[in-house]
């Protein structure tokens, strides 16, 4: 299949299979690490079956379409499942998945900062976001960043780590790591393992 194909996301943005793909494999592979209340906000490579056992599993997504057939994967597993149609305000999850979400949000910032005050003091927030690169190429990204997010939704001007600890969460584990993609701003990747503070500082 073409990595010029693209599927469309809960947020309505094109995401090249290739990218789709290995976002997937990376959700998957937090199974290990899940437990307790998770908040998954949707996106790219949506798969319950990593929270297979937690106890309870909030998905955000506004499309009727996906929002059954996430209930039909959640009745296959025997697991509750909760669907909103927006990140919430209120409430405490023992997990945070971010797949693509930071880099489609309108204001990366202020979702931080409500990702922050839900997440439990035990918490652990994973991130799996495209990020802008370093050198030449990132120059080249952030300059460009204005146009890409005009006509593609998605903001990759953005350093996704340093807003994370300016937030004042802890970023306690940082893995980069690049896509073959013909899409060149969809090439570099960051995963991160966010702390709540309170426990950094316990």
């Amino acid at each position: 299949m073409s990595d010029f194909a693209v599927v469309t996301t809960a947020g309505g943005l094109n995401v090249p299979f290739a990218v789709r793909a290995r976002v997937h494999e990376r959700r998957l592979a937090l199974a290990p690490l899940i437990e307790g209340s998770v908040l998954d906000l949707g996106g790219v490579g949506l798969d319950l079956s990593p929270y297979r056992d937690a106890s309870r599993v909030t998905v955000v997504t506004r499309l009727r379409g996906e929002s059954a057939e996430l209930g039909n994967q959640a009745e296959r597993l025997g697991m509750e499942l909760h669907v909103k149609g927006q990140v919430p305000d209120a409430g405490c999850y023992d997990r945070i998945v971010s797949a693509m979400r930071l880099a489609a949000a309108r204001d990366q910032e202020e979702l931080i900062a409500r990702l922050q005050r839900i997440l439990a003091p035990e918490g652990r927030l994973y991130a799996i976001e495209p990020t802008c690169p370093t050198g030449r190429m990132g120059r080249v990204q952030r300059r460009w960043s204005g146009w890409i997010r005009r006509n593609t939704g998605w903001s990759l001007g953005e350093d996704v780590v340093a807003n994370l600890r300016r937030s004042g969460l802890f970023v306690a584990e940082v893995d980069r790591f690049r896509i073959a993609t013909a899409v060149l701003p969809l090439r570099t990747f960051v995963q991160a393992t966010v702390l709540h503070p309170l426990e950094e500082t316990t």
